[in-house]
């Protein structure tokens, strides 16, 4: 019996089932923003807080219940994605390829987690329009969420450097133009080109451009990855054969 953990299968059936983990949070953050209505009369302490993403205001309720819950179940699919990042990477170094899985799925966990609690928030800030106490608690959840940002941007510092260090020298199962949509790495120069240009979009295009681009980066590059696998065997162990990608 073949090794499954040397299989082509496995590596795209973890491939799948992360490219679903990503596409599931992406219909989530829909729910959240996809929204469309006359303008609010928002207070001013609203409007800063939540800049561009003013339609979160317009969501119903069962829409932010069932965004919460892509969240979760997002973040389940998310963790198969993480072991065919590893698939991907082990041929360049095991122990570094099981590390920069582990802070992956760190840190999808945390964005699930943060996709669930973001729901919450959007929550609060609808019943802050019409009570005023509750700005308080929008306030709380909202230094929660700053929390949360910080703990995923810590974990994705070293994990952008071990991706670009393996890809780079072309011992994975990647070719190293991958690099250059990896979501990792280029979703920070990303949200700030969109961040700098929302103002000037109509909503909820503005909304669901900042608010969507991590997760339809993860459905692109699962989807390349996915594509690459299918071409070339994955492999968790160095062989004795040569395993050179053509870059």
């Amino acid at each position: 019996m073949p090794d499954m953990f040397n299989s082509r299968t496995l590596c795209s059936i973890c491939g799948l089932l992360g490219l679903i983990g990503a596409s599931i949070i992406l219909c989530g953050d829909a729910l959240l923003y996809a929204h469309a209505g006359p303008p609010l009369q928002i207070p001013r302490a609203l409007t800063e807080m939540l800049g561009p993403r003013e339609p979160i205001l317009l969501a119903s309720h069962e829409h932010l219940m069932w965004s919460s819950v892509a969240g979760a179940i997002g973040a389940f699919f998310y963790m198969f994605g993480a072991v065919h990042i590893y698939l991907n990477l082990a041929p360049a170094s095991k122990l570094w390829a099981a590390v920069s899985a582990l802070l992956l799925a760190l840190l999808l966990v945390n964005v699930g987690a943060y996709h669930a609690m973001f729901c919450l928030w959007g929550l609060t800030l609808q019943h802050a329009l019409v009570e005023a106490a509750v700005l308080e608690l929008a306030k709380d959840v909202m230094q929660s969420l700053r929390l949360m940002t910080d703990v995923m941007n810590l974990i994705s510092v070293p994990l952008a450097v071990s991706t670009l260090i393996m890809v780079a020298a072309g011992k994975t199962n990647y070719r190293r133009w991958t690099l250059a949509i990896h979501p990792i790495i280029v979703y920070a120069p990303l949200q700030a080109a969109i961040s700098s240009i929302a103002p000037r979009l109509p909503q909820p295009w503005a909304a669901l451009m900042l608010g969507g681009s991590f997760n339809a980066l993860w459905v692109m590059y699962f989807a390349a990855s996915m594509t690459l696998a299918l071409r070339t065997p994955c492999r968790s162990l160095p062989s004795t054969t040569p395993y050179n990608v053509e870059t």
